[in-house]
């Protein structure tokens, strides 16, 4: 059979398209299912949650030139909207791109950079014979536990929310630790270090929803160094 020219041409475009969409996803972020000890978070790896509804890996707010985090956000939002940044206050140089999220010897979550320094950590450690795991949920929820398939959380980032409250996060009081939870918002829009409002519950009882101007927050009432600007009982 006489293909021609003009049919090799079209037959090598052709095989040429189909290769090139085999290689697309080698392109993109790779995505893994959890984080452990064997298995840390590399730059170009997220994980997603099980629902494809979450997303987390290293980012650079805006494109900024000078600096990357590691965060949250919706996977399939765009623009991305970041409800989450682990090392908000100790930014990461967007050159570095060695840097790791890991489950250490001792099983704390810890993020380093590309000299291994440490740049965050949950503080939190687990049993040296344990099977430590990082894991997204559905909800938004980042949690460490024991092992991948343990029912409790050892660590969780719901109770270390940044500027968004998601369904099944809590905002209160903790009597017996003395943590109070806060939202915070973003210095800017490219910094994602805390700001100056927070919003929060108030101590009394019933407990309030109020905006603060972050002055200099204290564990007592408003009025201590925080200039309230919004308060909102739960009935109105």
């Amino acid at each position: 059979m006489d293909i021609g020219k003009e049919g090799f041409s079209a037959l090598n475009f052709s095989i040429f398209i189909l290769l090139l969409f085999s290689l697309l996803p080698l392109q993109c972020c790779s995505q893994v299912h959890d984080i452990t000890l064997s298995r840390p978070l590399a730059e170009g790896q997220t994980i997603v949650s099980p629902g494809n509804i979450f997303e987390l890996g290293f980012f650079s707010p805006n494109n900024s030139a000078a600096n990357k985090y590691v965060g949250i956000w919706y996977q399939n939002i765009l623009p991305r909207k970041v409800v989450w940044v682990a090392n908000r206050e100790k930014p990461l140089a967007v050159a570095d791109t060695v840097a790791s999220l890991r489950i250490s010897s001792n099983g704390t979550l810890e993020l380093v950079d590309g000299k291994q320094n440490s740049v965050w950590s949950n503080n939190v450690s687990v049993p040296s014979n344990s099977s430590a795991a990082a894991l997204l949920l559905d909800d938004g929820n980042f949690v460490v536990k024991v092992n991948a398939g343990a029912a409790d959380h050892l660590w969780e980032s719901f109770d270390y929310p940044s500027d968004t409250l998601l369904p099944s996060m809590l905002l209160g009081f903790d009597s017996k630790s003395g943590k109070r939870n806060f939202l915070s918002a973003w210095k800017s829009e490219s910094d994602p270090s805390t700001g100056i409002f927070l919003a929060g519950l108030t101590l009394e009882v019933p407990s309030q929803l109020v905006v603060w101007i972050n002055d200099q927050l204290s564990t007592g009432e408003a009025g201590h160094g925080i200039n309230q600007v919004h308060r909102r009982t739960r009935n109105g």
